[in-house]
């Protein structure tokens, strides 16, 4: 994966934030990682006007209020400038192969990684 300069970590567990966060910066060490406990604070983050553009945003699946897939269905309608140079990896304890076969088919979604993140699998 490119090298990320703004990376959002979105999950409501403060111990996958810390380990995703860990990850990120051994392989981007300048990065900037923005923290979201809700999926729904991340979409009124992008929605914001003069963001900055996100590079990657690390998603949980499981999360209350709205899923992980609801965002990425809810980031599938935002404006193409907001979407066009951010990549989105979900995350999850889920052993669930319908949680995998659902993120390979998601369109905004690039891949599935578990969780704690390791440094390799971004």
């Amino acid at each position: 994966m490119k090298a990320c300069k703004l990376v959002a970590i979105v999950d409501d567990d403060r111990f996958d934030r810390v380990s995703a966060k860990r990850a990120v910066k051994r392989n981007w060490p300048e990065a900037e990682v923005l923290e979201f406990p809700y999926a729904s604070s991340m979409l009124d983050h992008l929605r914001t006007p003069g963001h900055q553009s996100i590079d990657l945003i690390l998603l949980d699946i499981n999360m209350p209020v709205m899923d992980g897939f609801q965002f990425a269905d809810a980031y599938s309608n935002l404006f193409p400038e907001i979407r066009k140079n951010t990549r989105i990896v979900m995350m999850s304890n889920s052993i669930d192969p319908g949680d995998s076969m659902r993120a390979a088919k998601h369109p905004s979604v690039q891949k599935l990684v578990t969780k704690p993140v390791r440094p390799a699998a971004l």
